[in-house]
């Protein structure tokens, strides 16, 4: 989408319209009916998400953050971040494990 775009710019990552599919707007249909409209901010990209990601990870590691794939959380306390092999000491986490994410779990019991 436009907005979405316009926000990852402003993260430092770029998307060329040559990656994937320029759309302008969107169109909604259903039971006979339609709908259509214009993105007043400008055109959208239509992409595989494999790009978005790989784009994303490169502009991560270009502004130092480690990635740690595949890395169970097995604590949190108010300084460090305990996994399985080892303690890291983090400003920030982002835990992308899902809707029942274990690191929001044990984040949410060291708040308390």
């Amino acid at each position: 989408m436009p907005e979405t775009l316009a926000g990852l710019r402003t993260l430092g990552v770029e998307l060329g319209a040559a990656e994937g599919h320029r759309f302008s707007g969107i169109c909604l249909v259903q039971e006979g009916a339609c709908v259509t409209a214009n993105f007043p901010q400008g055109p959208g990209i239509g992409l595989p998400r494999s790009i978005l990601h790989e784009r994303m990870i490169a502009r991560a590691e270009e502004c130092g953050v480690q990635l740690r794939w595949k890395t169970p959380v097995v604590g949190i306390d108010q300084k460090d971040i305990q996994l399985a092999t080892s303690k890291v000491h983090a400003q920030w986490i982002v835990g992308a494990d899902g809707q029942g994410s274990r690191g929001r779990r044990q984040r949410d019991a060291a708040v308390e």
